[in-house]
């Protein structure tokens, strides 16, 4: 089971969560060539280490579902961290740890997926950043899945992705939009969140809460970034 979408950043919000559902296998073998798992309904009770979860939904596809977990969300949250594992890549000799797929500057454990952009920013090359006269900014967003190893499920990819922008974040961008400034957003997800946050205030992005449901392509107009 690798979980993929949530509603909200919201730490209570965690009882009911997106899923992509794989046959017997483990990372070793590539995504693309792990089996259909066993066919699922909609109440079907699933047992996944110390955790329970029911099937609410199928997600248009038998391998796509939305769970609901049961218990208190402290509960849901220790069942994660002690029984759930970080997303495994087949090329890779050796498990990856917790600690591997940390970003330096990671807060809040939102990501369903290593945010791959962020691993060039270790502390020191954020320095240099600064001292070249560059403002840094933050925002949170829990970055998707990049395969689910099935092509119909990948064409549905990025699934919608919670963000926050704090309003220190919303301020500096403002600014650097009224002083001609660049906004560089590192990672894809960054530049959706701040371009999600600015519909209906271009070229601004608003802060808050906010679900990115848009895709970026060749065709997208980006007016933040």
């Amino acid at each position: 089971m690798r979980l993929a979408g949530r509603r909200s950043l919201d730490v209570a919000d965690i009882r009911e969560l997106d899923a992509i559902v794989f046959g017997e296998g483990d990372f070793r073998v590539p995504t693309e060539r792990r089996p259909a798992p066993p066919a699922l309904a909609r109440g079907d009770l699933l047992h996944l280490g110390p955790l329970r979860a029911v099937v609410r939904d199928l997600l248009g596809h038998p391998r796509f579902v939305r769970l609901r977990f049961a218990g208190t969300p402290d509960r849901i949250w220790e069942g994660l961290a002690r029984h759930g594992r970080p997303i495994q890549y087949s090329h890779l000799p050796e498990p990856l740890a917790l600690w591997d797929v940390w970003t330096s500057n990671a807060a809040l454990p939102v990501a369903f997926e290593p945010p791959s952009a962020g691993f060039v920013l270790s502390w020191k090359v954020l320095e240099e950043i600064r001292a070249r006269g560059a403002r840094l900014a933050t925002l949170t967003h829990a970055a998707g899945l990049s395969s689910t190893g099935d092509p119909e499920l990948d064409r549905r990819l990025p699934l919608d992705e919670p963000y926050f922008v704090p309003p220190a974040t919303a301020e500096a961008v403002r600014h650097a939009k009224r002083s001609r400034a660049r906004v560089i957003a590192v990672g894809t997800t960054v530049v959706r969140a701040l371009e999600h946050a600015a519909a209906g205030f271009r070229p601004f992005a608003r802060a808050g809460f906010g679900t990115a449901t848009q895709r970026l392509g060749p065709a997208s107009a980006l007016s933040v970034v």
